[in-house]
Parts: C-alpha cells; structure tokens; sequence
C-alpha cells in the first residue's frame, strides 16, 4: 500500500513527527529531500524531528529482506534491503510534493550570507507573490548521522518558506542555488558566487556550523544574522545660515499715519482685536481724525462682521444674508468662493453669539456688486466692505495672488503696506529660493530619488493673529497661515525648478521645516534665519557579507563584507533593543510578533506586528499563513501629523489579543503602527511649541520625501521599504491605508487662499470626521475590485449607522458644501452614502506603480484608504478620531472574516483576487 505519509503527519500545519535514527545509521540522502518537501508542506515547523518529544507519529527504519512501507497506527516502519534502497523509499514520499506547476517563479535569490534568512524567508526577490519555489542542490562530503540530521533541519527550514519544490535536493546537480559542505581546519560559512555558499569544519565541528546557521533568526526578527548591517543614526550638521530682519508691521504703519490729516481713516494691520485697540488709542495720538477704526488685515471680512458689523445692529437678528463678490481672475488662483471662504465659519459664530440657527446665515455670489462684502440683516442692506489687498506673482510665475494686506484708507483713498508675513515670504521666495536653487548640486535623481538639500529650517518671529475660535478645533491663526504658505510654496517652487530644468518635477528637494515663533511686542522687529542643511550626497549601497567564521559550537564570531569596493570585518555581537512601553506590551501579546527588519533614514527601527494564530512552531511561514486564511495589512502613521492611525491600530492589536482573539481563527493581520517616524520625531518637536497646529512638514520623511513614491525602488530610505517588504513575505488579501485630514481650516494667502496647486485638493476645510476612498485599476480584474470596493463601502455605512461618526460626519458635509460644494463642485467633490462618504470614482484613485492594488491586481481583492480629520487634535477630539479609525477598519475585518476561503488546485493556493462576502447587517 502507498501511503503519503507527509500529508498525515503535517495535518494540524506542521510536523509531528519522531524520526528514529540510531548512531551507526548509514546516511540516508533521500532523507533529505524528505525533509525539504516535509518543509514545503508545513505552515510551521520546529528542530524536533530527531528528538522523542511525544509526536504524534513516528518513522523507524528496519533493514530487511524486502523495501516496503507498513503502517501500524501511527507507526511508519521504511523496511529496506539496503541504504540505496532506504534512500529510494524516503524519496519517493517526497515526490508527492513535487511541483507540477509549469508557470515561471521568479526564485529567491542569495547575493550575501546575511539573504540565507530574510525578511521573506529565505533570499531575496524583487516582486511579490503568493508562490515561492525550492529549486536548491546539497553537495556534502561529511557522512555522519550528525551531518545528516542538521542538513535535513537546514532544508526543512528552506523547504518552509516555498511552496513548491524541484527534486532532487540531496544531490549535487544543475540547480538554482547550490549549498556545499566540506571539511576543512575552518569553521566558516562562505559565498563562493550568488546563490552558492559553502559551509567548512571539521568532522566534528562542521554539523555543529549547520545547526547553527539553521536556526539562526534575520537581525530583523531579533537575531544575529545581519545584525552588522543595521546603519547608525545619522547626525546631520548645519551648511549655511542666512539673517534678514525687518521693522514690524505696526512699527511701519505707526510711522505712515503720523500727521495724517481727514475725517475717516481705517486702519489694517495683522493683530488681534485687543492690541488692535491699544494701536488705535496710540495713533489717535497723533492724528486729528474724528473717526478711526483699526481692522483686521487678516480674514478681513470674518472679524469686520463679528467685530463691528453686528455690535452696531440694534434689531433682533433673524437673517443674514453674506454677498460676496466673485473671488477668481485672470491668472489668479483664488476660487470664485474665495471671499466665502475667508469668512469661515462666521455663520457657526454669530448662531452662537445671537442665538439663530446657521441656516438663517447665508452666503450669495455676485460678481457684478461693486464692494467685495455686502451685508443684508433681516433683508435689509446693512453694510459694505472691500478689503485691501496686494496682487503678486505666485511661486510658478505664471499665476497671480491676492492676500488682503496691511495699509489703510484715509476718506476713501487707499493705501497699501505688506504685511510682516508678505515681506518675509517674498524675500524668501523671490531672492533666497533662486539663490539656494544656484548652489544645488543637480546630479542623476537629485530632486526625485534623492533629495538637493537635506533640511531647510526656517525660523520666523513676529507678531499676528492666533486665536482659537469656539467651534470644533478651529483657529485663526496669521502664523499658521505662513506656516502652509511657506512649506508647501516651496516644495512647487522646486516642482516648476524640475519641469523647467529636466522637464520633470523635483518631487523630493528635501526637509523644509518653517519654525514659526510668536512675539507678542507689536513694535519688535520682524526677523528670520534660514539654516540649510546640505546633502551628502549618497546612493543605494548594500552590505555584501561573504564570509562569518565561527567557533567550534558554531557560534558566529566575525562577519566580513564588502561595502563600496572596500572589504571590513566585525566582530558578531547583540544588538541592543530600544524596547519602549508599547514594545514591551504588544511583545507580551501572544498572539503577536514584532519584525523590525527596516530602518528609517535617521536610522530609527520601523516595527511591523504580524498577528497571527501560531501553531506552536518556532519558525512559521507567512506566505502558507495567507493561504490558509484572509490576511489583512494596516499602514498607520506615514504622513506623521495624521495623529489618530496610530493609536487606532494599538487600540486593534489589544482586542485582537484579548475580546476579539477568535477572528484570528480566519485571519492574519500585518500592522505596521509607525511607517514614519523620523516624522513622528519632527511632529513631537514641532508641537512643542504649537501644539495644535496641522504641521504638515512632519508629514514626509527627514528630508521631506513622499516615501510612498519610493516604493520598490532601490534606495536609502528604509521608510518605502516596509510595505513592499510585506507584501512579498505575507501577499496580503486586502490593504488598508489610514490617513487624516486637517481637522481645522487650512488657509494659504499666498496660494489663493486654498490648498495649493502643488495639493489639488479640497482639504482647506474638514469635509468629514472620517471617510474613505477606494483604488482600483485598469486590469483583468477591475470589476472583481469594484465590486468588492463597493461592499466594503456599504458594510462601512452600514456600521456607521446611528453612530456619533455618522452625525459628524453629517454636519462636516453640511459645512463643506455650504461654503465649498455649493460654488465649486469639481475641487469639492462629495460622493455622500448616508453614514459617510466613501470615494470610489477612478478620478481619485493615485496611479503610480506603487500602489498596491496596481502593481499586484491578481491577487490583491481591495485597497483602501480611511481619512480622518485629525490634523492635529488632542483630548475628546482624539480619542473621537481614534474610535472613527478603529470602527472603519473593525467594519473591513468583519467582512473579510465572513469570506470563506476558497481553496486552489495547487496545494499552497486559493482563488483570488477573493470576493468579499457581504456581511448581513
């Protein structure tokens, strides 16, 4: 009777198996390739196939007169008339698991020692695939029954992480990749070419090199092998310092209005309302005037109306109707709702103040009034009002803005003065960018793969508004205002520098951090130092380590690689673990496995933590893990100033541990909790001082890197590395991407008082507490991917159904299209379900090679981003985010753990892309 013996003893997912061989045993080559399709067939395995441990089965060899297999229980006895004939009957239990498969595998590939375990396994690749295939040779000359069991262990590990195999892997032939073992007076572990290593020792200390490279773990599952590798932080030092000091604003106007003679003179200058009034009590000084008002030059309309407006109106108010002037021009970047805009959210403030609903407050368009505001009270006109404003040109020189400024109007005549804020950004963006933009070395990928400077801190003070306003987390803020208008001005200064120079944008020019200081002395001067940060220039180089030696145990002592040409040895130490609190937790978690296999580009470790149902092994297969089951990838924190992913995700981890523990009987979660942390580090500085500002500078990397650009390209920054790392080592089923939103208004002046044309979109204000948006491609599969987009967007409406979320969310819509919707329909688009709004239109989805579901649409079902509006928020309003993040991705994992897998024909395949079950609400 032929039995497969394999499938029985690896039913539960890995083998329980004694194999009983005694010391005198010969060696037993088709043990070999029995223990590499053993490994193929495991989902986890453990170095206990030798050792009586209680397995469930057992498999003796009987020398007799005839070669057969029998069968008693659980016993297997390999009755053989001699060892060519042992070793045929081993074999051939292999040969149940050799590949049938005709399709071409991409094969791991061994470059350095330090590829033997990696972080897919085994080797490298350079795509992802749910496959893997073990095509290896063995050439040995030690045989020793020690040899041989440590041979076997080493290829069942092998075998663990492929899914299927070419045999014969016990002898030397015409192979992929060639494992050598000799004898010599060395204990060393050698790469003789790519894909060839040799292991050397003596009789006696040769297995003991095997053993232990065998159950060595990667430096990034917390082992030695490449732990030489890991880089130091870097430590990046100033090149160059430039000062520029101004008078200040109220010391300029102060000056301007001495001896100014008339009736009426209105004042705009960038104060609040209080120091406004000690500047009016000064000037009137000075000035014969009979009537002076002191006006806001920043949001102008806003706090005329609530200001001076409304206090005069002696009447009950039941209605205001706000008309303003059409906002957009010739050239001009300002929207035909700018003047609307620049009122927010006047409406929530006087419902507050006056007690009337926010729908009694009305906004109108009319490009033909002559005044930029006219105010109706209880359909009455009541009042006018033209801002002043400065007309320039904008970063890319071929569009114009138009902030409203400081200066004044004396009996109807104005005059104009820049603000504080308008002299500095124009001397930092007409005469220091174009001198920066001189010295800049423009070498192969500078500017795009590389950074063309590595920081620009840009320290400003002056005085301004900074107010929080009673609404939500809004806030007026001339300081923030600069802030936006000065980072991301500065990145399209270098996206127009690259069109104009190489016909492609410099997406990557490096970190540029305004630190934006407040002083409170109206009469101190303006004043900014710009330090820049160099470059230094490097590329992508990799360790190649082609030689450990090892002491008699086997024990690695020195590793030798080459770097740049030149060869370096080291000494094999530990590397210290930086184990912070939430470390320690979730490492307590057993469900739980912290990877750490790639570095930022300051050198912080970035976690990854698999959550997965272990079946007692001490080595697993993620690959065999995701087709036994759905697996889920979570990616929180890239863009650093999105403060809610994060503990969104820790909050999942603890439930999966604990309350939730049985989802992990159907899936497998990939959850990376802090994709950027040199960001992170940059967002804990920055809100030092301002903590609730959006501080989109801490949203990219160090040097200012849209990591997710990089992604499966060769370079530094270990930031872009994480994701395409997990998808070669899990293939995930479905990815989710949470993301934020700034959770107040986001104003540019010096962009047309809107996101910038460097950021078309609508984000200047919230549009929801969360929402979503779904990518897909142009593929085999789109409709599959459609279809399982717009389940997951029911199931997420459906969950958020008579929650806060879906209240909130409610009232952001109504905010955004009643001032952004309403007169602009293509920059704010809203695709509304009820609950939430979920974007599904292929008009949104990105189109570079890196996302998921482009580059991988036969086997990834769904891609998914969540938005929340947590840009940056503390308190209630967090622990709300937190809870909306939490909630979109749990109503995600219910549907993928309601889908059932459906198995392949190959025996490590199911059919995907799979199609998500709807789940019965």
């Amino acid at each position: 009777m032929r039995y497969n013996i394999i499938a029985d003893i690896t039913q539960t997912g890995m083998p329980s198996v004694y194999i009983k061989l005694t010391q005198d045993q010969p060696y037993i080559a088709g043990l070999i390739d029995f223990c590499s399709a053993l490994g193929v067939a495991s989902e986890e395995i453990s170095f206990n196939l030798f050792e009586d441990c209680g397995q469930k089965y057992q498999i003796t060899v009987e020398q007799t007169t005839i070669n057969q297999i029998i069968k008693k229980g659980h016993h297997f006895i390999f009755q053989y008339t001699d060892n060519e004939k042992l070793s045929q009957l081993f074999y051939e239990q292999a040969q149940y698991y050799q590949s049938s498969c005709t399709e071409q595998h991409e094969l791991p590939v061994y470059e350095s020692l330090t590829d033997l375990w990696s972080a897919i396994g085994t080797g490298m690749k350079k795509e992802a695939t749910p496959t893997q295939h073990l095509d290896i040779s063995i050439d040995n000359e030690l045989y020793t029954v020690s040899m041989l069991k440590n041979i076997c262990y080493f290829v069942l590990r092998l075998g663990l992480y492929h899914t299927s195999l070419t045999l014969p892997v016990s002898e030397k032939r015409s192979s992929h990749s060639t494992f050598i073992y000799r004898i010599t007076t060395e204990n060393t572990i050698q790469l003789q070419d790519v894909n060839t290593i040799l292991f050397t020792g003596g009789v006696a200390t040769l297995p003991n090199v095997v053993a232990k490279i065998a159950q060595e773990h990667h430096v990034g599952e917390g082992g030695l092998l490449g732990v030489w590798e890991r880089q130091l932080q870097r430590e990046i030092q100033p090149s160059e310092e430039t000062v520029w000091h101004a008078p200040s604003e109220a010391t300029r106007l102060l000056h301007e209005l001495q001896g100014l003679e008339g009736t009426q003179l209105n004042v705009y200058m960038t104060l609040d309302q209080s120091q406004r009034q000690v500047f009016q009590q000064t000037i009137r000084q000075y000035n014969d005037i009979e009537k002076i008002c002191v006006r806001s030059a920043f949001k102008t309309g806003y706090y005329w109306l609530l200001e001076e407006v409304l206090p005069s109106y002696s009447q009950t108010i039941k209605k205001i109707e706000i008309i303003c002037k059409t906002g957009d021009c010739e050239r001009g970047l300002e929207l035909n709702n700018r003047w609307i805009m620049e009122m927010y959210p006047v409406d929530e403030m006087i419902a507050t103040q006056y007690g009337i609903e926010k729908d009694a407050i009305q906004f109108e368009l009319n490009n033909m009034q002559e005044d930029v505001y006219h105010i109706r009270i209880n359909g009455e006109d009541y009042a006018q009002l033209t801002p002043l404003c400065q007309t320039f040109p904008y970063i890319d020189g071929h569009h114009t803005v138009s902030p409203t400024t400081a200066g004044y109007c004396l009996d109807g005549t104005p005059t104009i003065m820049a603000t504080d804020r308008e002299l500095f950004y124009r001397k930092y963006t007409e005469e220091y960018l174009p001198k920066l933009a001189q010295q800049l070395v423009y070498d192969e990928g500078a500017g795009t793969v590389k950074p063309l400077f590595n920081k620009l801190a840009i320290h400003y003070t002056s005085s301004g508004i900074e107010e929080r306003i009673p609404v939500k987390s809004e806030r007026n803020s001339s300081f923030e205002a600069l802030y936006e208008d000065v980072y991301f001005n500065t990145l399209h200064y270098f996206k127009q520098l690259g069109i104009k120079q190489q016909q492609a944008p410099y997406t990557a020019p490096g970190g540029v951090v305004p630190y934006i200081h407040i002083n409170t002395n109206m009469y101190e001067e303006t004043h900014a130092r710009i330090i820049r940060y160099d470059w230094q220039n490097e590329t992508p180089k990799r360790m190649i380590t082609h030689r450990i030696t090892c002491d008699n145990t086997g024990k690695m002592l020195r590793a030798y690689y080459t770097l740049d040409g030149m060869s370096h040895g080291v000494v094999v130490k530990e590397a210290k673990m930086n184990k912070n609190q939430w470390y320690q937790q979730v490492e307590s978690y057993t469900c739980a496995t912290i990877t750490q296999h790639h570095q930022s580009y300051l050198g912080e470790l970035i976690p990854v933590v698999e959550v997965t149902q272990r079946l007692g092994g001490t080595y697993y297969s993620p690959l065999k893990k995701t087709t036994y089951k759905h697996t889920v990838l979570i990616e929180a924190g890239h863009h650093a100033n999105e403060v809610s992913s994060t503990p969104a995700v820790s909050l999942l981890l603890e439930q999966l541990q604990t309350t939730h523990a049985h989802y992990l009987e159907r899936l497998n979660f990939i959850i990376i909790p802090m994709a950027n942390p040199d960001g992170a580090h940059l967002l804990q500085e920055l809100c030092e001082e301002h903590p609730e500002w959006k501080h989109h500078a801490a949203r990219f990397n160090a040097v200012g890197l849209e990591f997710a650009h990089m992604k499966f390209k060769e370079s530094i920054f270990g930031e872009a590395a994480v994701v395409p790392t997990m998808l070669k080592r899990w293939a995930p089923d479905i990815i989710i991407d949470n993301h934020g939103i700034p959770a107040h208004e986001w104003v540019q002046p010096f962009a047309g008082y809107t996101t910038p044309p460097l950021f078309p979109v609508s984000y200047n204000l919230p549009s929801a507490k969360i929402y979503g948006i779904g990518r897909y491609g142009n593929s085999d599969y789109t409709h599959r991917h459609q279809v399982n987009l717009a389940s997951i967007a029911t199931q997420i409406n459906t969950i958020f159904a008579n929650t806060p979320f879906a209240q909130e969310n409610e009232y952001w819509r109504s905010r955004f299209e009643k001032y952004g919707t309403a007169w602009n329909e293509t920059k704010y688009p809203v695709e509304a379900m009820g609950n939430i709004n979920f974007y599904q239109e292929a008009t949104v989805t990105p189109t570079y090679p890196s996302v998921s579901i482009l580059r991988y649409p036969k086997w990834v079902a769904a891609d998914v981003i969540s938005e929340a509006a947590d840009e940056v928020v503390y308190g209630d309003e967090l622990t709300s985010c937190i809870e909306a993040q939490y909630l979109f991705n749990w109503a995600i994992i219910q549907q993928v753990y309601e889908t059932p897998v459906i198995k392949g024909e190959a025996m490590w395949n199911k059919q995907r892309p799979i199609v998500l079950k709807e789940r019965e609400a």
